[in-house]
């Protein structure tokens, strides 16, 4: 669920706050899964 909603995020059109609320998700734990995310992509 939150890769189908993490390119609008990206893009801008969504917050933090309604990409945690559509995901079922609270604000931290999307913090920890952007932190995963960036820190993947900069391993690459």
């Amino acid at each position: 669920m939150f890769y189908k909603h993490y390119p609008a995020f990206v893009a801008g059109t969504m917050n933090l706050t309604e990409l945690a609320r559509v995901c079922g998700l609270s604000r931290s734990t999307v913090y920890k899964y952007l932190k995963i995310i960036i820190k993947n992509a900069s391993a690459l």
